[in-house]
């Protein structure tokens, strides 16, 4: 059979036919998608079976249409290539962004840890402050009832001591009183006796 004169539209049969299987496997297998990699590798093997029998069969159209095909096959790899690379750069980003939260979260349970011992440090200060501010209160109030206490002792002590200089002073009065009434009583008994002793001269 001379290929030369092959109708293109047998060879296009014919190919159709091939591919009618290799499709089905590659439905089966996943790639259903346009642009799959089984899909694009058989659309690239169809291209290069219809640019051999072009060229051989001498049929510049087929020559043309494989090319066509090829070039499509060609765009859909690179489609692939774009979409890899973009699926790569998603998870990158992806990745990026849960470490960006990983970090974030982390910063955030540091400040509140943070922020829950500068809560903690004010409140020990404030009750240590409160305290000091207590403690200085009792002496203080301490201090002012020992100084009342001090002085309710010295005006008590004054005044035992002015009440016992007054009782001196009238035990003093007491004893010289008793001594001018002792003196009276003896001159008086001075003057009984010596009228005594007038009187019983005279009666001598």
């Amino acid at each position: 059979m001379d290929w030369r004169v092959v109708p293109r539209s047998l060879i296009d049969g014919y190919i159709r036919a091939v591919r009618v299987p290799v499709d089905l496997v590659v439905q089966v297998a996943g790639g259903s998608s346009p642009i799959s990699p089984a899909r694009v590798a058989v659309d690239q093997a169809d291209a290069a079976a219809r640019e051999l029998l072009g060229r051989v069969t001498g049929d510049s159209v087929l020559v043309e249409d494989a090319l066509r095909r090829r070039q499509a096959a060609e765009e859909r790899q690179r489609a692939l290539r774009l979409e890899a690379q973009a699926a790569q750069k998603r998870d990158e980003a992806d990745q990026r962004l849960a470490q960006e939260r990983q970090r974030a979260e982390a910063q955030r349970d540091q400040a509140e840890r943070s922020a829950e011992a500068r809560r903690e440090s004010a409140q020990e200060a404030e009750a240590k402050r409160l305290k000091t501010v207590e403690e200085t209160t009792d002496r203080r109030r301490q201090a002012k009832r020992k100084a009342a206490e001090d002085r309710e002792q010295k005006l008590t002590d004054r005044a035992r001591d002015t009440r016992l200089q007054e009782l001196d002073g009238e035990a003093k009065a007491l004893a010289e009183k008793e001594k001018a009434l002792a003196a009276r009583d003896e001159a008086r008994r001075l003057e009984e006796s010596t009228a005594s002793v007038k009187a019983s001269r005279k009666a001598d």
